[in-house]
């Protein structure tokens, strides 16, 4: 007898908890991975978002408030010279918060590994996250978005690529140069 209520006991429970189950994998299965798409925010002429990343031209300090104020922005990554920017953005994004990461690349020849590496470090830790990677025109920008697309989400280098042209990658020198160390580091030792 008591055998029989063990087993009706675990028939009564896998019965109630398969429909849970199934309702849990079909929700999961339903999640769409993020996709890259233009937004607005503020007064910022190019700006695209994928999940919590935005990927910008030159936003203004009022750009960066809006920007903390409604997407909660905690980590800004500047692609941009000291004499390119009009304003002290470290000064203002130090004012409001929000970490800051300053990787010149005045030309193609400045786009080094080293800047390639830390700006994928930055995109990559989701305690950055919300995290703004921004230059003058997003030209700079889709560059390392290239490459943080294939060598870090895994996306096909095609795919990758027209999403870097998406966002504002145009030189043919900065494509050229995210194609290049893309494969150093995927080439089999």
């Amino acid at each position: 007898m008591m055998r029989w209520l063990v087993v009706v006991v675990s028939v009564a429970g896998a019965i109630v908890a398969s429909p849970m189950w199934a309702q849990e994998k079909k929700a999961e299965a339903e999640k769409k991975p993020p996709v890259l798409e233009a937004c607005k925010l503020g007064e910022v002429d190019r700006i695209h978002r994928l999940d919590k990343v935005f990927l910008a031209g030159q936003p203004s300090a009022e750009d960066f408030k809006l920007a903390k104020s409604q997407e909660g922005l905690k980590f800004v990554i500047n692609l941009r010279t000291s004499e390119e920017v009009e304003y002290d953005e470290a000064a203002t994004l130090k004012g409001l918060g929000i970490e800051y990461l300053h990787l010149p690349v005045q030309s193609p020849a400045a786009l080094k590994d080293e800047v390639f590496e830390k700006a994928r470090k930055a995109l990559v830790d989701k305690k950055n996250h919300p995290v703004m990677m921004h230059c003058a025109s997003a030209n700079r920008v889709g560059a390392i978005w290239l490459a943080y697309r294939v060598l870090d989400d895994k996306v096909p280098y095609e795919k990758a690529l027209e999403e870097a042209k998406k966002v504002g990658l145009r030189s043919p020198d900065l494509e050229g140069k995210a194609k290049d160390y893309i494969a150093r580091k995927t080439a089999k030792p």
